[in-house]
């Protein structure tokens, strides 16, 4: 039998489960830049500060440990009421809602997901024994295959209610919680209530680790192919946090062109000096007229076959996106020879050349 998402009606998360999980995320204050200072100002000797920092590091650590246990228990234990869900046809459409959305593959997603050797595979790494994968491949196997398996509209997708309603399937809990466990740091790292529930706009492709990833592959797939996905998701939080906030990434063109850029681009300074001022020369190109006329938009989107994609069943072994769109590898190289041309006049912040 089909398993469909429950939708919760949003009052009842405003108003009961995010009030009560909100409130757990009291933690103690970090104290380390006081005590460097006390050094800085001559109060305490560089042995003095070490020690500091060495028990306030511990006390750090033994404190959110804590309250991390304890925001996850209250996370793992919630419970759904059928008061909570919304099952009015009228009340749905009014959220754009009230398509069936089909969750069978979630339960294989999260169990594949957790096997680091499998997840580094589909990124093109071999994992080394006792090597620890980065966050990045994670997001990028959870979302291309949370994609192709919800087969979501970007207008469903921009819903917080949608992505609310996913993050208390009991699949997800598991998987936030083994998200949010896998950055491990010498300081234990506090949570962020937005990691696991969306509480505005921003968090859609910013912080959420369910809706983050999804938007991140949507906005870089090129039609049926998610090659252009994994790309993206290998400039780690440069397009999967700070390009995707840029509207300029919604003109599907430009990010497919950007993303081909960046990856093969070999550049003068370091890559994450690239990640950090190369977006406000792009956004400055995409203010000028040029812009408009060297990404015109010429493809009109196949909405039938989007529609008879997400009629298919998701199959981890065969993803592909839906034929809606494609933009050729003719044109895209064209089109990043524009950007390099762009970038070869441009200067970091620092005052030097990209190129």
């Amino acid at each position: 039998m089909t398993k469909k998402l429950k939708i919760v009606y949003s009052d009842d998360f405003n108003f009961s489960i995010d009030k009560k999980f909100k409130r757990l995320f009291d933690y103690e204050p970090d104290n380390r830049k006081l005590i460097e200072q006390e050094f800085n100002n001559g109060l305490i000797s560089e042995k003095e500060m070490d020690e500091k920092i060495k028990k306030e590091i511990s006390k750090l650590n033994e404190n959110r440990t804590k309250v991390n246990n304890e925001i996850f228990n209250y996370f793992q234990e919630l419970q759904l009421l059928e008061s909570d869900l919304l099952d009015n046809k009228d009340s749905l459409s009014r959220i754009g809602l009230e398509r069936e959305i089909n969750i069978d593959g979630l339960k294989d997603l999260v169990n594949n997901v957790q096997d680091l050797e499998l997840v580094a595979k589909f990124g093109g790494k071999k994992l080394k024994k006792s090597e620890n994968l980065d966050a990045y491949y994670i997001d990028m196997y959870f979302g291309i295959n949370l994609h192709n398996i919800l087969k979501i509209s970007r207008a469903e997708a921009s819903r917080s209610e949608f992505w609310n309603s996913l993050s208390v399937c009991k699949e997800m809990k598991e998987y936030l919680i083994f998200r949010n466990k896998h950055v491990k740091l010498s300081v234990v790292d506090k949570l962020k209530p937005n990691s696991f529930f969306i509480y505005g706009q921003p968090d859609l492709v910013v912080e959420n680790h369910l809706a983050r990833p999804w938007w991140a592959t949507e906005l870089s797939r090129n039609g049926t192919s998610y090659e252009s996905s994994i790309d993206a998701f290998k400039q780690t939080q440069m397009f999967t946090m700070r390009w995707n906030t840029m509207t300029l990434i919604h003109n599907k063109l430009f990010s497919l062109s950007v993303i081909s850029f960046i990856t093969n681009q070999k550049f003068k300074i370091g890559i994450r000096d690239v990640r950090e001022y190369l977006g406000r020369v792009m956004n400055d190109y995409a203010a000028s007229k040029e812009f408009s006329s060297d990404f015109e938009n010429y493809l009109n989107e196949d909405n039938e076959n989007f529609i008879e994609w997400q009629s298919q069943d998701y199959n981890p072994k065969k993803l592909a996106g839906p034929n809606d769109f494609h933009y050729p590898e003719k044109v895209i190289e064209n089109k990043v020879k524009i950007l390099k041309k762009i970038t070869k006049n441009a200067l970091d912040a620092k005052g030097r050349k990209f190129l």
